[in-house]
């Protein structure tokens, strides 16, 4: 359920992996006002002064102050955060003396600041016309010239204009690029383009046994010049290929592969004794000499690589755990049912209007709705279902002809069911363990690990592995290396990588003399 919470681990957002549960996590509700009663109080005090500028009625002004007082979360109740401070301050005036400040592409900056400034003015005389509190635009944002003057003074490295870039021709800002040459840092450097070429020719060729040696060549010549040699892979499966290869001719290596971090970057060639391979999904490869790095990408080594999109997840319109995905399979009066509460009779959509606070009906805000899905149960008990909760619903469906029994809301009956089902599955899992340990004790030739030239093979596959299809390849090569035989069927959708996988079981087998026959169902496949 999306709005179910089913654990709780902590994360580790280096490793990328869940750590230990934790039974509970208390989150604070983060708000950019002060709510100590000094604050409060001098806070109301000036929205009322802002409430009586306008000659707002009483009554509304009493209502809007009451629910500021309450501290309720209202639309529209941010424009109200400069009367809780004696001035607000823009983000660069918490950073400390001799912080280097850098402001990507300045013109769009100044650009998205005199929209955004226009829009906030266009809003505060909307809103004095329709008689209602709000504070002048400058209490909320910088002037023109504090954006101007940190754009001049805060570019310590100044972005060089690529074309296609608007540059203003009038105005403050007309003139933002001529900026101090103390100010200005020339970057020069080169890509890998060259490098790109011949490892594709490489490949063109077939010739297996020196693939990467245009590569390990260019690592030697780096590091003979001081420069610090960078692998980049986007996935940690692709850097594990990618060091088992390097070892195989002979490249020395600077330790695991790590990601990327403010200390890596700022590493000089004499800390680093070998080629070092970083997990990072940066889209093309660079030397930059000034710096002592080069850096080249695993789509420059391997080839470019198709990345599966969202888009090519599962469609179906049973989604996981069962549940019902769109409404246009049920009509009223279809039997449902229900994850926790048993079958029930379906009645329709009802829509309930919310309330809104004082303060949102006083701008005019409309209260807001939602849709409920009815559900009938015995004794003309209803549930109203949240649509945001169609998943705990499924339809229902039997061999049998006659018309089920309706469950009762909060009865056993469904719960027993429940128990009952869930001791068959037992029973069932019980014989099948006992059926796959049977086969277990067969026994046959394993197939040795794998070796270098099944992993220039498999870097070559034009296609990112998704997570599932990745695990489907792990099982499959792992039972090729047990003595016993193997007993899988790889299931997927049209398109989702089936052959991917059955033709990297086809090669380890292949590459040990072993005869190996593929069947394909159609002609086109």
């Amino acid at each position: 359920d999306d709005d179910t919470v089913t654990a709780i681990k902590r994360f580790d957002p280096v490793e990328q992996r869940s750590l230990d549960a934790v039974d509970d996590v208390l989150i604070h509700p983060v708000r950019e006002i002060p709510t100590d009663a000094e604050a409060k109080r001098n806070a109301l005090t000036r929205i009322r002064a802002l409430c009586d500028d306008v000659n707002l009625p009483t009554t509304k002004t009493n209502q809007l102050l009451a629910e500021l007082e309450e501290d309720r979360v209202v639309f529209g109740a941010d424009g109200f955060t400069p009367a809780y401070f004696d001035g607000l301050e823009p983000l660069w005036a918490y950073l400390p003396d001799g912080t280097v400040r850098l402001v990507i592409n300045p013109h769009a900056v100044a650009q998205a600041a005199e929209e955004e400034r226009t829009h906030a003015e266009g809003d505060y005389d909307a809103r004095k016309a329709d008689g209602l509190p709000a504070f002048p635009v400058d209490a909320h944002y910088v002037g023109t010239e504090d954006v101007l003057a940190l754009c001049r003074a805060a570019s310590r490295v100044f972005p060089v204009v690529v074309h296609g870039d608007a540059t203003p021709e009038e105005g403050p800002f007309a003139r933002l690029a001529e900026a101090d040459e103390s100010k200005v840092r020339h970057l020069g450097g080169d890509d890998q383009r060259g490098l790109a070429q011949e490892l594709a020719t490489r490949r063109a060729q077939k010739s297996h046994d020196s693939t990467l040696e245009p590569l390990v060549a260019r690592v030697s010549a780096w590091r003979d010049h001081g420069l610090r040699a960078v692998l980049s892979t986007r996935t940690q499966a692709q850097a594990d290929r990618l060091i088992t290869l390097l070892r195989g001719y002979g490249v020395p290596l600077n330790g695991p592969p790590v990601h990327p971090t403010a200390e890596f970057w700022s590493k000089r060639s004499a800390a680093t004794k070998g080629a070092e391979v970083l997990v990072a999904p940066l889209s093309a490869g660079f030397v930059l000499a000034s710096q002592g790095i080069a850096v080249v990408t695993d789509e420059e080594i391997f080839g470019a690589r198709t990345r599966t999109t969202a888009q090519r997840k599962r469609t179906s319109k049973l989604v996981r755990g069962g549940g019902l995905e769109d409404l246009r399979d049920l009509v009223v009066g279809d039997y449902i049912v229900h994850v926790d509460h048993g079958i029930g009779r379906y009645m329709g959509i009802e829509r309930k209007v919310l309330g809104v606070s004082a303060f949102e009906r006083m701008q005019g805000i409309e209260p807001p709705s939602i849709e409920l899905l009815v559900v009938e149960y015995a004794g003309k008990d209803r549930l109203f279902l949240p649509l945001t909760r169609l998943n705990q619903i499924q339809k229902y469906a039997s061999q049998e002809t006659h018309t089920p029994k309706l469950d009762r809301l909060g009865g056993q009956t469904f719960a027993k069911t429940k128990a009952k089902v869930r001791e068959h599955v037992q029973k069932l899992a019980d014989d099948l363990l006992r059926l796959y340990a049977e086969r277990k004790a067969l026994t046959r030739p394993a197939v040795p690990a794998a070796g270098r030239d099944f992993m220039e093979f498999e870097a070559t596959f034009p296609f990112e592995e998704t997570p599932d299809q990745a695990k489907a390849i792990d099982d499959v090569l792992s039972d090729l290396e047990h003595s016993y035989p193997m007993d899988r069927l790889v299931c997927g959708d049209v398109g989702f990588g089936k052959t991917e996988v059955a033709i990297r079981a086809a090669f380890r087998v292949a590459m040990t003399g072993r005869q190996v026959a593929v069947l394909c169902p159609t002609t086109v496949l």
